[in-house]
């Protein structure tokens, strides 16, 4: 049996994307019989223990990209993640896998640590686009947040506008105020920890790798389905987040967005419908006075509907021919 680890484990923030994504990740690894041998959280520097990884063998190692390596000068998350296919390869001679990427805005040198993985897959083709003008190859599958099961939709039809946040402080407050002053719903999409992780968080974050069963343990308090389940009743909605328009699109929920602090929204509304119409901006936002005229106005054509049902699809194949060949090439 294949065992690896995984590095950038998201689910720690509690984000409903977040845990979609590493739900999804867990499970296609199970499907395909690799275990995990430890879950390395995010924001945690994985240079300071270099001994300890070496010291708990493994046979590859997957890095979640997600939306962490970008803006390289500012952000040292960028650098440390990308500096780990170079590390897998001399220090535990085992492959290495970036995978659920998006990425822009790097320096040289970490441009050039991406080359070390074994095989980068990008989320969305902005990425694929901009690896390839500096001369890096990637292939592209979707976001694994596509892969979440969708629960059957609990009321017949749909009603109402759903608003979710952004990770820029100053769009989630606007985000918020216009929800209310249309009356529309609005929705974090990081959910509260519970009392005892909230208690155990600064622990859990400082003891590094994670086990599998603290991270089981994490996972099952997360109500990501509620989320998606809220999403099936809404007529429509907004948000700042990238996840949430990958789970309306998944749902079939009408969805504008706001731009977040890369291209990824932009880039997969593009990949999906054929072009950006979809993001919008705050002073188109406030031709709307009401959240039943905003839902009338941005509801799927049918063309759009045929093309997320094709996206879908392709995101799904996609998927699982990466993780069969993780799977392959992992295994002892």
């Amino acid at each position: 049996m294949a065992v690896v680890g995984i590095f950038n484990d998201t689910s720690v923030t509690r984000h409903h994307g977040c845990n979609a994504v590493m739900q999804a990740l867990r499970r296609e690894l199970e499907k395909r019989g690799v275990k995990v041998a430890y879950y390395w959280p995010v924001a945690v520097d994985w240079r300071d223990h270099r001994r300890l990884l070496i010291d708990c063998p493994v046979d590859a190692i997957i890095v979640n990209g997600e939306g962490s390596i970008h803006h390289s000068r500012e952000r040292p998350r960028a650098r440390y993640l990308a500096e780990l296919g170079a590390f897998a390869a001399s220090s535990l001679d085992v492959p290495s896998y970036l995978t659920n990427a998006t990425v822009e805005a790097l320096e040289k040198e970490t441009l050039s640590a991406l080359g070390s993985f074994d095989r980068v897959y990008v989320r969305e083709s902005g990425s694929q686009r901009y690896l390839a003008e500096n001369g890096l190859d990637s292939e592209m599958v979707p976001d694994l947040s596509f892969l979440t099961p969708v629960p059957e939709p609990s009321t017949p039809t749909r009603e109402g506008v759903l608003v979710t946040d952004s990770v820029d402080a100053d769009a989630r407050e606007k985000l918020s105020q216009w929800s209310k002053s249309v009356g529309a719903h609005f929705h974090s999409m990081q959910a509260r920890k519970p009392w005892l992780e909230r208690k155990l968080s600064k622990f859990t974050k400082a003891v590094a790798p994670r086990s599998p069963s603290l991270q089981t343990a994490l996972l099952q308090t997360s109500d990501y389905l509620g989320f998606v389940r809220e999403l099936l009743k809404a007529r429509a909605v907004v948000t700042g987040r990238f996840h949430t328009v990958t789970l309306s699109l998944l749902t079939g929920t009408p969805v504008c967005a706001l731009p977040s602090n890369t291209h990824k929204i932009s880039s997969v509304l593009t990949d999906v419908l054929g072009d950006p119409s979809r993001v919008t901006s705050f002073d188109q936002l406030m031709r709307f006075d009401q959240a039943a005229g905003f839902a009338d106005a941005v509801q799927y054509s049918p063309a759009e509907r045929q093309a997320i049902d094709r996206y879908i699809a392709g995101a799904r194949a996609a998927a699982a021919e990466m993780f069969d060949r993780i799977a392959g090439a992992s295994s002892p």
